[in-house]
């Protein structure tokens, strides 16, 4: 990009098209309340429909095995599905986070914004599959309802 005269232009507009995105970001949380379950990603507000029952057992399962492990050798705090972790330029509310000591020293019991975790799990749905290995395949580790195991990066290149 840097090797263009319209550099300058092309980050000019970047930089506009960027300070629009964090007022909606900002409307974006007011708007939002605890009853929701909706994310901001890319500058456009997701709201989720609710989750078909072998999604939210496998989110249950996976928070459940998590978190007594994690509990029972003191290594931090898991959380599921309405934590909003607040990342650079997006919101997401992963199925399953986990924060190491350090970090979740830092959450307190009124908090409703999160740091981004150590560990994130999105649990695949049909109709969100796209964007979460698309969009959000960034900062997060995919699984699937259908299989128990997680998906390598290698198994996320070809077709399931």
């Amino acid at each position: 990009m840097l090797d263009t005269p319209r550099a300058p232009l092309i980050i000019q507009q970047a930089v506009a098209i960027l300070n629009n995105e964090l007022q909606k970001r900002q409307a974006f949380y007011e708007w939002l309340d605890d009853e929701m379950k909706a994310e901001f990603i890319n500058g456009e507000v997701v709201v989720h429909s609710p989750a078909l029952d072998r999604h939210t057992e496998a989110v249950g399962h996976l928070h459940r095995l998590l978190s007594i492990y994690a509990d029972a050798r003191e290594l931090g705090l898991v959380r599921m599905e309405k934590a909003l972790v607040e990342l650079t330029r997006n919101s997401y509310e992963p199925d399953v986070c986990f924060w190491g000591t350090a970090k979740a020293a830092t959450i307190q019991p009124d908090q409703l914004y999160y740091p981004a975790p150590d560990l994130v799990v999105e649990v695949l749905s049909k109709s969100t599959e796209k964007t979460d290995r698309e969009v959000k395949f960034e900062v997060r580790w995919l699984s699937s309802p259908f299989r128990c195991a997680p998906f390598s990066t290698k198994r996320l290149t070809s077709k399931h």
